[in-house]
């Protein structure tokens, strides 16, 4: 029951090619999620190299949960899985309570925002093309405790169950330099779905260290920018082009174009909706 951490990847295989039972012979596929599959947990302890996979199957017509224990010569079984997040955990059930529950629960809200974001067509130009390490962060503020637009201040945020409704921006910590950026998209009152920055003070760097973390990148400011004002906006729709499928957008060109891999934490991916 030592406590030491444990890395998590989503195996995605297509059920095309999965037997009724998990536990024979199948081929493993990390395909487009968008289609039918079957998803397992795999969970890595690099200290003691132990690798232990979960799942839940088809038992004449009941689902099982299961585990198998991987041998570590096979631990292709976890790199070539889409990795998800690190956690320092005990083992047993709290570990999937971990992974598929509210990433920030423990933690109490964010401060408001004491800014409003600026439309990123009417961002002053930024100068700043130098590359350096940033830090990314979702921030996921309840709808009940917000305005239909994101420029207003004074909202609650609580980075809570994903599953609710819920409005999404994302944080950026440059810690050379000291500057956090938080970027989001809102319904403007002509229908349009509108994008915008705000930079943050520093002295509020708690809105950026209880958002939730999903990794680092390389980049600038002034990239960041421009590959902002890139992301599709148009006409909102709550289900089809809202701020969830603009960060989801950002997020995306972000990893191609600075050769990272920011996404969101599966549990903002199961409850994918706004």
């Amino acid at each position: 029951m030592t406590p030491r951490e444990a890395k998590f990847a989503i195996r995605a295989t297509d059920l095309s090619s999965w037997p009724s039972s998990s536990q024979s012979g199948q081929g493993s596929i990390d395909s487009d999620s968008k289609t039918i599959q079957h998803w397992a947990l795999v969970v890595y302890f690099p200290r003691g190299e132990i690798i232990n996979l979960f799942e839940a199957v088809n038992d004449d017509g009941k689902v099982q949960p299961c585990r198998a224990q991987i041998a570590f010569e096979d631990i292709d079984i976890f790199n070539k899985a889409d990795y998800i997040v690190a956690i320092v955990e005990r083992v047993g059930n709290s570990v999937l309570q971990s992974v598929f529950g509210p990433l920030n629960s423990n933690r109490s809200s964010a401060p408001s925002l004491k800014v409003k974001p600026v439309s990123l067509q009417e961002c002053p130009e930024i100068f700043d093309t130098t590359l350096r390490e940033a830090q990314f962060a979702i921030r996921a503020t309840d709808l009940g405790n917000r305005n239909s637009s994101s420029s207003s201040t004074g909202e609650e945020p609580t980075n809570s169950d994903p599953k609710t409704v819920q409005h999404w921006a994302l944080v950026v910590y440059f810690q050379r330099g000291d500057i956090i950026y938080l970027f989001e998209a809102w319904k403007d009152e002509n229908g349009q779905l509108q994008a915008g920055r705000a930079q943050i003070a520093y002295e509020d760097i708690e809105i950026f260290e209880k958002a939730d973390y999903i990794g680092t990148a390389e980049t600038s400011p002034c990239q960041l920018l421009e590959i902002a004002k890139r992301v599709t906006t148009g006409k909102y729709s709550t289900l089809y082009n809202n701020c969830q499928t603009w960060l989801t957008e950002y997020l995306n060109r972000l990893s191609s174009t600075c050769g990272s891999s920011l996404s969101l934490p599966i549990n903002y991916v199961i409850g994918l909706i706004n």
